[in-house]
């Protein structure tokens, strides 16, 4: 029973699971409870055998009174070295109820003798109100070892040995080689599996895919891996390629390669063979990452010793002056490289952005845009990917001062330089205050 708060008790039932560790003594039981109220989960159970032929037995749970209408269930529980799975890797599903009388679709069930002789047990359940017995016959299972092989892992930009068909251009490419064997009992020699290979996966859908395959120009292709014998590995190799530094921005993350493969059902002829199944406690999915060589020592991960220092070329601003004030600004890099490097400025209320100083030859001029994030107005400068080790220069970004009617005493410009690498990523933090006056011209004469 399931009580809820101020309501009547609701019977969903339970299975104990009493495993023995020596003579005359059981461990405390193992609860599988029903979620199905008054299904009567646990009325019939019933001793399989080993469907999966992982070396545990498995069992069958008879629920006769769920499901739709009442329809009946039964649910199939794999065993492992401590018991049961929790999660049921299959549910039978009654078919037969009708209006005055449930089906009673798993009231009786027997297992674990083999009807079609394939060596894998099978399974009787008995549906009393429909005066029926079915027949499930056990698929066999098939596993498969499944593994990405990345030469070279890691990809040097600069070392550019292939030409794509159709281009003139050399690339720097790696090959992705994919290997599969399998085993199982009572299965055919020949096995087809339909894969997908899918480069830069992690990579949102409309980001730019930084390695493309050098034969389809494409970041996903579609192929089968055939296996004429059991365990023995069988392997196919593909090349791909780094697209070129100008397309993307991304070199420090991994670019994850991931292989997906299910069992080609079309591939088993004979009508009356049960067709095999993939092992339910496998995953159908390998993955490797490659990454892209940074100039960041023999670990090949970058960290950087970002500085930033900034002043204003004005102390004071005059309420009713054109205001115009130039920041000047001093970023550093004492480490190795920042990637994705960027000069972040949050801009006040009272302060509109007009532009980079191009008149000195003392300042570098970035590219910078304009941005809206989160209601808040930014500057974005780009400061190099990377930002190389020893970076060190001054630019001047120039702000218009005329919103005074909210303002207080002064105006706030926060600074921060911002990069992708995983260790020290942001500079520190800069708040520049300019205070903001009122001046009187008076003449007196007399």
């Amino acid at each position: 029973m399931e009580r809820e708060f101020e309501s009547k008790p609701k019977e969903v039932g339970q299975v104990y699971l009493y495993l023995q560790e020596s003579a005359f003594l059981f461990r405390d039981p193992q609860i599988l409870t029903g979620t199905e109220v008054f299904g009567r989960f646990g009325s019939a159970i019933t001793h399989l055998g080993d469907l999966n032929q992982d070396g545990y037995n498995d069992i069958a749970i008879g629920a006769p009174f769920a499901g739709e209408d009442r329809r009946g269930k039964v649910l199939i529980y794999n065993g492992y070295s401590n018991g049961l799975k929790t999660d049921p890797s299959q549910v039978l599903n009654g078919a037969w109820a009708s209006q005055s009388m449930p089906s009673g679709f798993g009231f009786t069930l027997r297992g674990d003798s083999d009807v079609d002789k394939n060596d894998y047990p099978d399974l009787i359940v008995g549906a009393f109100g429909a005066g029926k017995a079915v027949v499930y016959r056990a698929r066999p299972v098939v596993t498969v070892n499944a593994l990405l092989i990345l030469n070279p892992m890691i990809v040097n930009p600069d070392n550019k040995t292939c030409q794509p068909p159709g281009s003139q251009l050399l690339v720097a490419c790696f090959t992705v080689r994919v290997c599969a064997a399998f085993e199982g009992q009572s299965i055919s020699d020949e096995i087809v599996l339909n894969s997908e290979l899918q480069l830069d996966s992690l990579k949102q859908k409309g980001a730019v895919k930084r390695t493309l395959f050098f034969d389809y120009h494409q970041s996903n292709h579609y192929f089968f891996i055939v296996m004429e014998k059991q365990k023995k590995l069988y392997c196919q190799d593909f090349l791909v390629y780094l697209r070129d530094e100008t397309e993307f921005r991304d070199k420090l993350s991994p670019i994850n390669i991931n292989l997906n493969y299910s069992l080609d059902e079309s591939h088993f002829k004979d009508s009356m063979m049960v067709k095999p199944i993939l092992n339910y406690y496998q995953r159908s999915s390998v993955t490797e990452q490659a990454y892209i060589l940074v100039d960041c020592g023999e670990d090949n991960l970058c960290i950087p010793d970002l500085h930033l220092s900034a002043v204003p070329d004005k102390d004071q601003l005059i309420i009713g002056e054109e205001n115009c004030v130039m920041l000047i600004i001093n970023p550093r890099n004492d480490g190795e490289g920042a990637y994705e490097a960027e000069l972040h400025i949050k801009i006040p209320p009272e302060a509109d952005y007009t532009g980079v100083e191009r008149n000195s030859k003392a300042l570098r001029v970035l590219s910078c845009d304009y941005k809206m994030e989160n209601e808040t107005r930014m500057v974005v400068c780009d400061l190099g990917n990377p930002m190389v080790a020893g970076a060190n220069f001054s630019t001047g970004i120039r702000f218009s001062v005329q919103h005074f009617e909210n303002s207080d005493f002064s105006i706030n410009f926060e600074l921060q330089i911002k990069s992708s690498n995983k260790v020290n990523s942001t500079s520190n933090l800069v708040n520049l205050h300019i205070n903001i006056t009122a001046a009187a011209q008076v003449q007196v004469r007399g």
